[in-house]
Formats: structure tokens, C-alpha cells, sequence
């Protein structure tokens, strides 16, 4: 498969967006709802009456509604942000629903910008920004396909920051 991707970075800062469109989030919630409905309704005439196979039966419903039950979640809690860059911070917009609201992080805010392996899809593996906040939890930015375009955004914003002696 060629790389058709450019081999340099823009030269502005990077855009960072996670969206969370409402079509989205109305797929994972159904999706969940079925990945609950079906087990239940296919196989609770395996559990009851109990039996000798009930165990059996209660292990899929049990993993059938806890992947549902995620689903359902992340739909209902996962929110949308898009990053900023005002001078000498950046603000995160963050939105769940119709709830908007912004955090701003300064240089004093985070203890590092660094850049993390993300293997957790399917497909190739991509690189994140992590705003790194102490003991809060941390930002990630949405995936980059290549390290160094996730090292360069991570440098473009560590100097936005006056961080640039970090190095994450």
C-alpha cells in the first residue's frame, strides 16, 4: 500500500479534533441496547429454568450486556472536544450533548506534552499528544498516522506553551 501521506508537517499548529457527531452516538446506543436485548432474548430460556447448562447460558447474557452496557455508556458520556490555541494556552472545547464548556491549560497546568503509541484499534497503529495534567486525568489528542507528525505537533505545542526544555 503507498504512502501517500506528505512527508512534512504544516507549519501552523496542529488541528486537533475528536468529534462526537449525534449520529454516532446514537449507533453505539443502539448497538448496546441489541448487544443486551439479543442475549437475553435469545438464550434466557437456557438459564431458567435452572439447569445444567444455565451456567453456561449466564456467562454469554453476562458478556453480551456488560459489552452492551459500555456501549450504551460511551454513548451516553462521550463528549466532543476541539483544541485552541490562544496565545500562551490551550483551551479545550469539550461538549456532550448540548453542554459546551472549556478548559484552558497553561504551561503551569500540565507537567508534559508527550507523545504515546496508541495500539488499541484494529488497524495500523497511531500516535497521540497527551496532555499530561499530574494526577488529573490526561488529554489525548485523535490519532496521527506517523510518529513524527504526533512529534511535531507535540513540539508546536510545547513551544505554544513556553515548554520547549520538555521533551515528553
Amino acid at each position: 500500500m503507498p504512502d501517500d501521506m506528505p512527508d512534512e508537517m504544516p507549519d501552523d499548529m496542529p488541528v486537533i479534533e475528536r468529534p462526537m457527531p449525534l449520529v454516532i452516538r446514537l449507533g453505539l446506543m443502539a448497538a448496546g441496547a441489541f448487544a443486551v436485548v439479543m442475549p437475553v432474548w435469545e438464550l434466557g430460556r437456557g438459564i431458567l429454568p435452572p439447569n445444567l447448562l444455565s451456567p453456561f447460558f449466564a456467562l454469554i447474557v453476562g458478556g453480551g450486556v456488560a459489552v452492551g452496557v459500555a456501549f450504551v455508556a460511551m454513548g451516553l458520556t462521550g463528549e466532543g472536544q476541539v483544541w485552541r490555541y490562544p496565545p500562551g494556552a490551550v483551551v479545550i472545547e469539550r461538549r456532550l450533548w448540548r453542554k459546551v464548556w472549556e478548559t484552558r491549560l497553561t504551561a503551569a497546568d500540565l507537567t508534559a506534552v508527550t507523545v504515546v503509541r496508541d495500539a488499541s484499534s484494529d488497524g495500523p497503529d497511531t500516535w497521540v499528544v497527551r496532555l499530561e495534567r499530574g494526577v488529573a486525568p490526561a488529554f489525548e489528542s485523535h490519532g496521527f498516522l506517523k510518529a513524527k507528525f504526533a512529534a511535531a505537533a507535540a513540539a508546536r505545542i510545547r513551544a505554544h506553551l513556553g515548554m520547549a526544555g520538555n521533551d515528553g
